[in-house]
């Protein structure tokens, strides 16, 4: 494994479905296990989803990153306009013959508020295979979303427990904005979460061309 070969590039229709899921399911413990209800439903929701391609889950808003053909980790990049749908997502269901979990209608509301009318580049769903951590594929990562957003600002949400995450987005010049109560998953009390921005000022990161 060597950084001269990793690259970012869109998820395409013929990606492993299933490692896609165990990332997006990876990436947060509380929000796609409540949307999904488990990693199988996943597994058979996503393609669905994937194919309608809007919203969210409109497929040009997720990025592989990749070591030759391995995938290393995934990450999504939404713009003002990749609202949440909830009906395109509750059809994608329904097409892939999955139940609705009891928590959809909880996960359906958070993602209401946290995505629509949202008018930075907002970065989701960072997440790096376990087998892969600490090589510096989630800085790779990082830096590739900030020279893809161009002159906008970028905004993203970490888990403030989540102590290496703060310091990788802080490295690159993400600065917090505040602290506040998030989803913490259905039935459950809430989570405290920082809400982080880059702004596209910032001049002393260096992006890797």
């Amino acid at each position: 494994m060597t950084k001269d070969n990793w690259e970012i590039r869109r998820l395409r229709a013929d990606d492993d479905i299933y490692t896609i899921a165990e990332l997006l399911m990876e990436t947060d413990p509380f929000i796609y296990k409540d949307l999904f209800g488990s990693y199988e439903n996943a597994v058979k929701v996503l393609p669905c989803l994937f194919r309608r391609d809007s919203g969210i889950f409109k497929r040009s808003c997720y990025y592989l990153a990749l070591d030759n053909k391995d995938i290393l980790g995934m990450i999504a990049i939404f713009k003002y306009g990749d609202d949440w749908q909830e009906e395109e997502v509750r059809m994608a269901f329904i097409e892939a013959g999955v139940a609705l979990p009891q928590s959809f209608n909880a996960v359906s509301k958070y993602f209401k508020e946290a995505h629509n009318y949202q008018p930075e580049v907002k970065a989701c769903n960072v997440c790096v295979r376990k087998e892969y951590r600490r090589r510096g594929v989630g800085d790779f990562m990082v830096k590739e979303v900030i020279r893809m957003a161009g002159n906008s600002n970028i905004m993203l949400t970490v888990l403030t427990s989540n102590e290496t995450a703060v310091k990788l987005y802080r490295d690159n010049g993400f600065r917090i904005l505040y602290e506040y109560d998030d989803y913490g998953g259905y039935g459950n009390g809430k989570v405290r979460c920082y809400s982080m921005i880059r702004l596209h000022t910032v001049k002393n990161i260096k992006i890797d061309s």
